[in-house]
Order: C-alpha cells, then sequence, then structure tokens
C-alpha cells in the first residue's frame, strides 16, 4: 500500500495567498553590497537569471517563495519586509 502524501494545498498554511513586494527585496540586496548584476543576484536568491527577471518585472512575491529566498541570502524575512508578520498572520 502506497503512502499519500500532503499535498501543497493541504499542508500550505491558509495565508498561502498572501503577497508581498519585491521593492524590499532589491533594496535588501542593494545594501548587501551585491553588485548590480542579474546573474550574482540570482545565485544569492537561489533561482536562474530569467526567474530573477520575472520575479523583479512581476513586482510582488508570495510569502513562501519570500521566505525562502530570505533563508537563501542568510535572513529572517522581517530582515526584509518590516511587515512580514502582518502578512502571513
Amino acid at each position: 500500500m502506497q503512502r499519500r502524501h500532503a499535498t501543497k494545498a493541504q499542508s500550505m498554511p491558509e495565508t498561502s495567498g498572501a503577497y508581498l513586494p519585491t521593492e524590499p527585496l532589491a533594496e535588501y540586496l542593494d545594501d548587501k553590497n551585491l553588485p548590480r548584476n542579474d546573474r550574482l543576484r540570482a545565485e544569492a536568491l537561489g533561482i536562474s537569471r530569467g526567474n530573477y527577471h520575472k520575479l523583479m518585472g512581476r513586482g510582488r512575491i508570495n510569502w513562501v517563495m519570500a521566505d525562502r529566498y530570505a533563508v537563501n541570502l542568510g535572513a529572517h524575512p522581517a530582515l526584509i519586509w518590516e511587515n512580514w508578520y502582518k502578512i502571513i498572520r
């Protein structure tokens, strides 16, 4: 008998649809003195350069991905997004 794994909908909190602006992320990357080089910034976030372009062009980010990118940068998301706790509640 196979074990069933929780689907994303079952395992994600209700706030999984909450979005944050990407501008604070770009500012954080600037503050970390990362050069304005898309490849280097994408590597720091753990994504491809193409996904970095999409992310910054979109202007908003799902809170789950925001958390992942913050961790990849070695930071807590609240250090990047001041309204972090208001958004994820």
